[in-house]
């Protein structure tokens, strides 16, 4: 299984899922803007992302 974290702050706001997700051998892709994030699910060869967790307040583009 495959998520995909969208979070300005991943390493400090979804520690506990990172790790939870780690022991149950749950993949976890991290993106800290929308921008990389829809990159990351239609334009790149990653296959089946079969979960979004996604911070509704975060910048749309990386720098802004």
């Amino acid at each position: 299984m495959k998520i995909l974290i969208v979070d300005d702050y991943p390493e400090t706001k979804c520690f506990g899922i990172i790790e939870e997700c780690k022991k149950r051998d749950i993949e976890v892709l991290i993106e800290k803007a929308i921008s990389s994030a829809l990159q990351k699910i239609f334009l790149s060869d990653e296959s089946k992302i079969e979960g979004i967790i996604l911070d509704m307040g975060l910048p749309i583009y990386e720098n802004g």
